[in-house]
């Protein structure tokens, strides 16, 4: 019952992950410090955990699996502006879902849930890596990653209850990267507004010069 309680809340929690992001750039429109191969590994390795609660019968991993890629799905239609992104952004998401299928092929699922499981610290990664190297953060919307703590913290408890190592995984590299992120903006001082003060006012110029 306990367990199913913390499932239940990180599905709650993870379903949450990516809905800041997605609502601070649909009303922005300013992808600042935004890692586009954050985005494009979201949608793959999200693609993967709805196969492997599948296959693995973890059901109650489904729900936010399936939230969150269609999500990330969103995002990345905000976040592409040319068809040049578009193809390397399908690209990336493309590379990223092949990676487990050799492991899967040789030694099953259990072997490739830990390799996903892994693949959740290189979900996070590029995101860690833009925000450690963008000096302008005001496209990150920092929700997002204290979610992210939140639902990776749960899963890790949970994994640890139902001896799936891949959720251990995912959970302890997932806690730590979105921690990592949220040091990072505290560090530059971030302040949530600016991105959305930065789009309205680029709207007003548009409107004004047109008028």
């Amino acid at each position: 019952m306990i367990l199913t309680t913390v499932a239940i809340a990180a599905n709650v929690i993870g379903a949450m992950m990516a809905a800041p992001q997605f609502v601070r750039l649909y009303r922005s429109r300013v992808t600042d410090g935004v890692s586009a191969e954050w985005v494009a590994v979201s949608i793959a390795l999200n693609g993967w955990w709805s196969l492997y609660a599948v296959a693995s019968g973890l059901w109650l991993v489904l729900p936010v699996s399936v939230i969150s890629f269609v999500l990330y799905l969103g995002i990345a239609a905000l976040f592409v502006r040319s068809p040049q992104q578009a193809w390397r952004l399908g690209a990336t998401v493309l590379g990223v879902a092949i990676v487990p299928v050799p492991v899967l092929a040789v030694a099953g699922w259990s072997s490739a849930g830990v390799v996903v499981g892994l693949g959740y610290g290189v979900q996070l990664m590029p995101a860690l890596l833009t925000a450690l190297r963008s000096r302008d953060l005001a496209g990150v919307a920092p929700g997002t990653w204290w979610i992210a703590v939140a639902e990776a913290l749960l899963w890790l408890v949970y994994g640890w209850g139902v001896g799936d190592v891949a959720l251990v995984v995912a959970g302890v590299v997932g806690s730590l990267v979105a921690a990592a992120i949220l040091l990072r903006l505290q560090l530059t001082g971030h302040h949530p507004t600016s991105a959305l003060a930065v789009g309205n006012r680029d709207r007003v110029t548009i409107v004004s010069a047109e008028t």
